[in-house]
């Protein structure tokens, strides 16, 4: 059997040669420190996992990492950075889609279970569309629903006039209405605030997309922390993260985004292995009694309607 192709990109020659060593004999690897030149040879052979740096004289790693997704929509991309600053982990997310951002010095343990993630991930895609010949599309949906989770009801008033005649919103001011809704409605898309209840949600949003890839989640905050944010991406695989206060046209392109991606998910659902989140990876702190209570119930609710469809 052939080995999954991963390729490593980083402006240090010792950092692609640590991590081609590393890798040599799980992968048929490669190693640059050109990202042009990593361009040109996605262009022209096909990668399972391309693991990039972010700080390079050329090209930020985030940039590099949005060309290699619009040439190879199934190599699947991975962060590795020594540099946590905010703009790249929001970069990492907006631009780049990423599948994991990992931070330097890597724990060996850590990039050795991403990497086999990722290139188990990278080859069902694949496989699936040779056998099936299908290409991810961008049909555009209607009438979806979509779910505000904020207890501010002025950002629920602006979301749904803006929208008012193409989507269906939903107001959810609390975690009882958040399960209500998953209850009662396919919710397409969540728009949330980090923090519903004075509770810091992420948990929740990683439940949400362990037990229903389908969902994506635009993040809409205040919240400016980057260790927030890689675990946004680590955990619960948002699809954007954009500044309060709402800035219409941003706002727009990203639900357009976002819509289009559930389309494919919906209908291609090898894709959904792209955006997966390991069970039990959100709960890696404390969390707090109110946010732990919903998340039982809604793994039950998961769990029930798992167990109806078989």
């Amino acid at each position: 059997m052939n080995k999954p192709k991963v390729l490593f990109i980083d402006d240090e020659e010792r950092i692609v040669r640590s991590l081609t060593m590393q890798f040599r004999t799980s992968y048929k690897v490669k190693g640059l420190t050109d990202p042009a030149e990593a361009l040109n040879l996605i262009r022209n052979d096909h990668y399972h996992v391309v693991v990039s740096d972010q700080r390079m004289p050329e090209m930020q790693g985030t940039e590099l990492l949005k060309q290699v997704r619009e040439i190879s929509p199934l190599t699947i991309g991975i962060l590795l950075t020594g540099y946590a600053d905010l703009p790249a982990v929001i970069g990492a997310i907006n631009d780049g889609e990423i599948f994991r951002y990992l931070t330097k010095p890597w724990n060996t343990e850590e990039i050795t279970q991403v990497l086999g993630k990722a290139t188990d991930i990278a080859i069902q895609m694949e496989q699936f569309s040779t056998v099936e010949g299908t290409k991810p599309t961008a049909a555009k949906p209607t009438g979806p629903h979509i779910m505000v989770m904020d207890g501010d009801p002025a950002v629920h008033e602006a979301i749904a006039s803006q929208f008012e005649g193409k989507y269906i919103v939903h107001w959810a001011p609390n975690l009882d209405t958040v399960f209500e809704l998953l209850t009662t409605h396919d919710i397409a898309l969540a728009i949330t605030d980090l923090m519903l209840e004075e509770e810091e949600i992420t948990p929740v949003l990683g439940t949400l997309k362990q037990h229903n890839p389908n969902i994506l989640t635009i993040v809409l905050t205040t919240v400016k922390d980057s260790k927030i944010v890689i675990n946004l991406i680590n955990q619960a695989q948002v699809f954007r993260y954009l500044p309060k206060p709402i800035r219409p046209n941003l706002l727009n392109k990203s639900v357009s985004a976002a819509l289009e991606r559930y389309t494919q998910l919906c209908d291609t659902p090898i894709l959904t292995k792209r955006h997966s989140v390991e069970e039990g990876s959100t709960h890696k702190k404390v969390t707090p009694k109110k946010t732990s209570g919903f998340l039982q119930r809604l793994k039950a609710r998961f769990a029930n309607a798992k167990a109806a469809t078989t």
